[in-house]
């Protein structure tokens, strides 16, 4: 964090303060995209194993150590 202060401060003119939000900005859309890519990969994983039947009501499958 003191390393991007230190950035914003020596920007003496406003492009490379541009350049570094655009990073910074562009950097948050990908975390945000691969967080819901593992999101909705998550889902669907649990929901096929619901269908297959390995878990029963209590989240555990018979004989197998919970996954959550």
């Amino acid at each position: 964090m003191p390393l991007l202060a230190l950035s914003l401060s020596s920007a003496s003119d406003h492009q490379g303060l541009r350049l570094l939000l655009l990073v910074l900005l562009i950097i948050a859309v990908i975390l945000l995209i691969i967080g819901g890519v593992i999101a909705v990969w998550t889902l669907r994983s649990y929901r096929k194993a619901t269908a297959e039947g390995r878990y029963g009501l209590s989240g555990e499958g018979e004989g197998q150590m919970a996954r959550f």
